[in-house]
């Protein structure tokens, strides 16, 4: 056989011509060499084409379509940077890396959406700022839990909204993250616990005045504060354990090969990260609806209850209202558009929501609280306060001694539980021994 049939292997690996091997010119970080057989003998033949995830560098290689350089190009090279005595040849024949999640590209486009730090970076920091204004209003409230207007409206329960919205507030916070498997699990355990704790409160408390609105008997029908509590200890029970049997199915598919995390894809192309679509959420979502549905219905049952001086009644059905149409328009919108939008609108689109409904919701309540507790009306007084709808809200604008006197002279059953005597400064306790028994 001629010596000029006799090919050359320069690359890497064993060869019955081993003194040729690795004498190549690829770039070893970036580039891998491949020889062409049936070239001959003669240096250059070889190819070196970019490694997985990378891309040529070399303009011209990018406009043919190429993932590779021609061995005998960069051997030419080499011999002239050899001359020159320069050594930056081997810049001009190596490989870039793809952007960060793509599989393989031709270029330095992105395959993955990338989020606009600035706009999330603008919402984290006011669901921030939203967050810790609640955290202040907590302990507002719980140092003017004796005035009469928070007393009134059983500041517990206030309390018990304002965490239940700190919660919600979260759960925007966790989506600035890129999902994840603990993103996608955190999340709906804050949404939950934040709408059964938040939105149960005041469903309750409509309850409370529906109870009380509806009584016909000459006895009056309280709904005592403790009795609530425990009906909201039931709600937020049936959640967790809801949370609970959601949690442990989503572990049981993971262990299974299921992810809880999907890529989706834009109307350009672009992919992304998102928390799987599950049947759960489908159930959670119908939950949701059919509890406000149920607080809907009781705030139509009351709509001729007189309303207190603070508007209480109003703004309580108010923020049922918002939560129902903004959460039905949100459930709308995810399941009929959400594949075509990109990452940061639906970041967006959930902060709207948060603040549409959280947000507005904590000021129709305690805007006016906060406004009668700075300039309260010149006129309140016992007579007026006796005409409110809520046995809760008549007895609680009185002190606890005329609590007390009504409860005798209006139908001689007195339910001493309702008669917070730890409420009463000596000056109460001295009127109430004037009153006839």
């Amino acid at each position: 056989m001629p010596i000029t049939d006799v090919d050359i292997n320069q690359c890497d690996g064993e060869s019955y011509l081993s003194a040729f091997s690795s004498s190549h010119h690829c770039d070893h970080s970036s580039t891998q060499c491949v020889p062409i057989s049936n070239s001959g003998f003669r240096r250059g033949a070889y190819r070196c084409y970019c490694k997985p995830n990378f891309y040529p560098a070399s303009g011209e290689v990018h406009r043919r379509n190429k993932d590779f350089f021609e061995g005998e190009i960069i051997e030419r090279a080499y011999v002239e940077s050899v001359l020159s005595g320069q050594s930056t040849f081997i810049h001009s024949f190596h490989c870039l890396p793809c952007r960060v999640g793509c599989e393989m590209c031709i270029g330095d486009e992105p395959c993955y959406v990338e989020y606009g730090l600035l706009l999330r970076s603008l919402v984290l920091c006011f669901q921030s700022f939203c967050s810790t204004l609640v955290v202040i209003l907590i302990i507002v409230v719980f140092v003017l839990r004796k005035k009469r207007i928070f007393s009134s409206s059983m500041w517990v329960m206030l309390e018990t909204i304002l965490v239940g919205a700190l919660f919600l507030y979260q759960t925007v916070i966790i989506r600035y993250f890129e999902p994840s498997v603990i993103t996608c699990m955190l999340e709906p355990w804050f949404r939950g616990l934040g709408f059964a704790i938040c939105y149960g409160a005041i469903t309750l408390k409509i309850y409370r005045i529906l109870a009380e609105f509806q009584t016909r008997k000459a006895h009056r029908v309280c709904v005592r504060d403790k009795d609530l509590l425990k009906y909201l200890m039931g709600i937020i029970t049936v959640v967790i354990g809801y949370l609970l049997a959601w949690t442990a199915v989503i572990i049981d598919n993971m262990n299974e090969g299921y992810s809880v995390v999907a890529h989706e894809q834009t109307s350009m192309g672009l992919k992304y990260v998102i928390c799987r679509a599950l049947w759960w959420d489908y159930v959670t979502e119908v939950g949701e609806l059919l509890f406000l549905l149920f607080g809907v219905f009781l705030t139509y049952k009351i709509r001729n209850a007189r309303s207190d001086c603070f508007h209480e009644k109003e703004t309580l059905a108010w923020s049922i209202y918002v939560e129902a149409l903004v959460s039905l328009l949100m459930y709308t919108i995810r399941h009929v558009v959400w594949s075509n939008l990109q990452p940061d609108y639906i970041y967006l689109l959930y902060f709207l929501r948060c603040q549409c409904t959280v947000t507005i919701i904590l000021f129709f309540i305690f805007a006016p609280k906060l406004w009668y507790h700075a300039r309260p009306p010149e006129i309140m007084d016992y007579q007026s306060g006796r005409q409110l709808s809520s046995c809760g809200d008549v007895r609680d604008h009185m002190p606890e001694a005329m609590k007390l006197h009504e409860a005798i002279t209006s139908n001689g059953d007195v339910d001493f539980s309702d008669i917070n005597l730890g409420d009463m400064d000596p000056e109460d306790i001295r009127v109430s021994t004037l009153f006839p028994l």
